[in-house]
């Protein structure tokens, strides 16, 4: 806090527990930039719905 002035919270994250899966091989982590098939979540370019 500086001068009397609350500064906003510029972001917040909300992360689920997950459960342990296993892994990806390197070079297909690497490729899909993540490691946790689970988390292999591709941007499509629109918005995503759950």
């Amino acid at each position: 806090m500086q001068s009397g002035k609350m500064i906003p919270a510029l972001a917040m994250a909300r992360v689920d527990w997950q459960m342990w899966e296993g892994t990806l091989s390197p070079a297909d982590a690497l490729s899909r930039g993540t490691a946790f098939a689970a988390l292999d979540m591709p941007f499509l370019g629109k918005e995503a719905r759950a």
